[in-house]
């Protein structure tokens, strides 16, 4: 059976899929004229999503300012792109097929969310991806599982029950079918409008078309992280599977970003799972406890997890002295890596990234000292770097702490002794993670900070119902358009725009349509001006436009344009016509008040006259 048959044989299924309104809002993706009332008017034709949308914007996802209790708002706040992403996931979690026995939809879902929360946490950690699109990944990266188990629930029940790892099942998967449950992921997302960097990523297909290949391994890196903590969580981790931490250093992030992971899954999980209306089995919620308290969580390479045990990298190129080394640590309760030279040793730093490491002199190629200074000036002070020599002297002990060792010891070295120099470096390690912890969680409060400073901004300076400036915002604009105008003797014109008859709008069809025609109306305006000019709604049913760089007989063929644009309106809302005043800075103007009284006095000139037109002010002074 082809991928195409599989598809085409799943119109005919009972198996989950997106409802027919989150098709449509993808689809609305490809069409910019449609607006955020559109979009809020499709959303509550569904009770369910509607409710689900109010909550997703105000859940753990979307920190906002305030609670959101309006649609729109909450279009707004989440974005089109990832709302109708999202309502692909809440819709398919709200379904319950008949399942083969041996895939549990509550566990299967429970990992899910686990792996959407871990892509969202890296997301936030590398910087160039958004977390709600990365958070849609991770949520639906295993979905071919899922209708495998709905569309051939015995074959593919015996596939899960008879295979020991993951590439087993695959295989099988492949004999079977003639394609794997990763790539049925990826062609569904395709099928149902998601982006292809998406199902490139979820795919078990290692070469893709992307002609970004660096970003695309890096979202697949993401990914085989994330699915490592939903593995986890619903107890199918391998034991063969790479350890995060060597995942995390393909990545370029280095440990505490495990941390920081198991934070945000601990903090938001909860939240998250009462989103998705899920209840997870008890030993999810038994593993997710052990995930995210780091004293229970079989993890190594981080300090927190030091009272468990500690992973010590041992460089020697002596065989004895590397297994007697050994003897003593790994019934301490210590894990023991070892290299013999200093390139083997940076290979293990990249893959394990341990905190305390146990150096040789005398090494081939570059003696410890030299390793020593290299791992400083690559990895910081986070590492305890312990020196051994069979020459115990001053000068040596002075090269060793020179190149940034922690202490220098001679060989051979008694067990209790270096137990204790180990029990030293252990609380080293763990005050390094506690202060890195701290200067991490401050750079987060300066950046949430930041974006609270930024989004309070944007209120303030925006008007709630078009979205355009306001009064305030644009006051400050032609403040400093006048200033530039002054200094490099630019031209500058306003143009201030009302609608005709407004009150009658409002009187006979009622305030909501009268908003409506002001949106239609802020999204003409928006989509006629240039990049350099400023709308703001000035208040009521009047506009005003700041056009720099512009002379009067410019802004007024800009005026006219849009009057005739408006009066073109079609929409479920009364037509409308514009009146508007345009002026232009002349020498005599003193203020920006003069150059906006100008174009007031253009504005009743045209009212006078009968509406729906464009008066131009008299640059002598008269109209």
């Amino acid at each position: 059976m082809t991928m195409n048959d599989f598809l085409r044989y799943l119109d005919d299924c009972d198996c989950p899929s997106p409802p027919r309104l989150a098709l449509e809002l993808l689809d609305l993706l490809d069409r910019p004229e449609v607006s955020v009332r559109d979009i809020a008017e499709r959303v509550r034709r569904d009770p369910i999503l509607a409710a689900k949308t109010l909550k997703l914007a105000n859940s753990a996802l979307y920190r906002g300012l305030r609670p959101v209790v309006a649609i729109e708002d909450a279009v707004m706040r989440i974005g089109l792109a990832v709302l109708a992403r999202l309502a692909i996931g809440l819709s398919l979690t709200q379904q319950r097929p008949v399942l083969s026995r041996f895939l549990d939809l509550p566990r299967y879902w429970s990992a899910a969310l686990v792996r959407a929360t871990a892509m969202q946490a890296l997301a936030r950690a590398v910087g160039s991806w958004s977390p709600p699109e990365l958070f849609t990944i991770g949520l639906l990266a295993e979905i071919g599982t899922l209708i495998l188990a709905c569309a051939a629930p015995e074959p593919y029940g015996r596939i899960l029950k008879n295979s020991n790892d993951l590439v087993e099942r695959l295989e099988k998967e492949q004999t079977e079918f003639g394609f794997d449950h990763r790539q049925l992921s990826a062609a569904l997302l395709v099928r149902w409008g998601l982006p292809g960097f998406m199902a490139e990523a979820v795919s078990s297909d290692n070469t893709g078309a992307s002609s970004h290949v660096v970003r695309s391994q890096e979202l697949r890196a993401m990914l085989n992280i994330a699915r490592w903590f939903g593995d986890y969580a619903d107890g199918s981790c391998a034991e063969n599977a790479p350890p995060p931490e060597r995942l995390l250093a393909k990545l370029g992030q280095h440990d505490d970003l495990m941390d920081r992971i198991r934070t945000e899954i601990e903090g938001e999980w909860q939240d998250l799972s009462d989103l998705f209306d899920l209840d997870p089995p008890a030993d999810v919620r038994s593993r997710l406890q052990q995930l995210t308290h780091p004293e229970a969580l079989p993890l190594v390479g981080s300090a927190r997890d030091a009272c468990r045990t500690v992973r010590v990298l041992v460089v020697d190129d002596d065989g004895d002295s590397r297994a007697l080394l050994r003897r003593i640590l790994e019934p301490a309760g210590y894990e023991v890596l070892e290299a013999t030279d200093a390139e083997s040793a940076m290979e293990l730093m990249q893959q394990f990234l341990p905190r305390v490491l146990i150096l040789d002199w005398v090494l081939p190629g570059m003696d410890g000292p030299s390793l020593c200074q290299c791992l400083r000036q690559k990895f910081g002070g986070r590492l305890y770097i312990l020196v051994f020599s069979a020459i115990m002297d001053g000068g040596h002990a002075v090269e060793a702490l020179d190149a940034g060792a922690n202490d220098f010891l001679e060989k051979p070295v008694s067990r209790k002794f270096l137990l204790a120099k180990l029990k030293n470096a252990r609380a080293a390690v763990e005050l390094t993670q506690s202060l890195e912890d701290i200067q991490y969680q401050s750079r987060e409060s300066q950046r949430e900070l930041l974006l609270l400073n930024e989004a309070l901004r944007q209120v303030a300076a925006h008007d709630d119902l078009t979205g355009l400036h306001n009064r305030r915002s644009i006051d400050q604009y032609l403040k400093e358009a006048w200033e530039t105008a002054l200094r490099y003797g630019s031209r500058l014109a306003v143009i201030m725009l009302d609608v005709d008859h407004f009150k009658r709008v409002n009187d006979e069809h009622g305030h909501d349509a009268g908003d409506r025609a002001l949106c239609a109306l802020a999204k003409v305006l928006k989509e006629h001006v240039r990049s350099s000019d400023r709308v703001a709604r000035w208040g009521g049913e009047e506009f005003v436009i700041v056009c720099s760089n512009s002379g009067a007989e410019e802004a007024q063929q800009l005026a006219e344009r849009l009057r005739s644009a408006a009066e073109g309106l079609n929409g479920d809302f009364p037509s409308i016509t514009l009146s508007g005043g345009v002026a232009e800075r002349v020498p005599e103007m003193s203020s920006p008040d003069d150059l906006l009284r100008a174009a007031d006095q253009a504005l009743l000139h045209a009212k006078r006259d009968g509406r729906n037109r464009i008066i131009l002010h008299d640059k002598g002074g008269s109209i």
